[in-house]
């Protein structure tokens, strides 16, 4: 009965996590997403096997995404971050409240070294995001950070922090695309 119960539950979730994906208008399938992990701000050469790297989704990440998928059913995702996220947003965006979010990424990293320090990793993502376009991304590991990022090339640069790579080499983190609407 346990084993059964189990099964039960697990379905459920997986089939809760689908329908939370389907609230955001993103193409994502997470084999589709691409990483590329880029040489860290401070020069430091990295050992072989350090990498930021997609990865499968975890509870809390899931738990987060349904979470979004509820708050984004009846209003815009900038107000679902906490109040210094939101200001953060205010800083970047102009309006914050034209933003959508279009690609959820759970994210982690291997190998990371204190000495790194701040690492960049390219992204290319299923949502055909026109070159040029300025989009903003936030990461949730233990709080969220955003940052803008300008698509070159059809990738993404994302700048993650030495504080958040340590986390992530514990736990995936939440990587959040989110840009004005797309046509």
């Amino acid at each position: 009965m346990k084993k059964f119960l189990a099964l039960v539950t697990l379905v459920c979730m997986v089939l809760t996590a689908s329908v939370a994906f389907a609230a955001f208008p993103s193409k994502t399938a997470q084999d589709l997403t691409a990483a590329e992990t880029g040489m860290p701000v401070n020069g430091v050469v990295p050992e072989a096997g350090f990498a930021i790297f997609v990865t499968d989704p975890t509870e809390p990440i899931e738990a987060e995404i349904a979470a979004m998928a509820d708050h984004v059913a009846t209003d815009v995702i900038a107000t679902y971050y906490d109040e210094e996220t939101q200001a953060k947003l205010a800083e970047l965006v102009a309006d914050p409240a034209a933003l959508v979010a279009y690609e959820l990424v759970p994210v982690a990293c291997s190998g990371y070294k204190a000495e790194y320090g701040d690492v960049p990793a390219k992204f290319v993502f299923a949502t055909a995001f026109e070159e040029g376009a300025e989009l903003t991304v936030a990461v949730k590991t233990d709080v969220w950070s955003v940052q803008k990022c300008v698509v070159e090339e059809g990738k993404v640069e994302v700048l993650f922090t030495g504080a958040e790579l340590t986390q992530m080499e514990a736990a995936p983190a939440l990587m959040v695309v989110m840009s004005t609407p797309i046509a």
